[in-house]
């Protein structure tokens, strides 16, 4: 939960952050596969049919927003940053799928 501190504030952003991480589903890019994301948040939405990578700077601002896997039209449903480093998510279809993101090769 989220509460205010004494002095009205309502926290950092990194608390407003871990907060996002535990009730949304939102995970952060902590691990060297994916090197340009490291720190980033990744969203799944399902009305929307993507997975929405929010680009944080250093401060925890957000400095940008990118919509991927937007060509498959399938709802995402949860997304999942363990320690292999890789990113998975899961759709919401009858079909449902589990994927795991691997960087492009170069």
């Amino acid at each position: 939960m989220f509460r205010p501190t004494p002095s009205g504030r309502i926290g950092t952003a990194r608390d407003l952050l871990d907060s996002v991480d535990r009730s949304l589903r939102t995970r952060r890019v902590s691990r060297d596969k994916f090197p340009a994301w490291k720190g980033d948040l990744f969203v799944g939405a399902l009305a929307f049919k993507h997975l929405r990578r929010v680009h944080l700077d250093e401060r925890g601002s957000v400095v940008g927003q990118e919509e991927l896997l937007n060509d498959l039209h399938w709802r995402i449903r949860d997304v999942r940053a363990p320690s292999d480093g890789y990113l998975y998510v899961s759709t919401d279809e009858a079909d449902g799928r589990v994927l795991r993101l691997e960087p492009a090769s170069p």
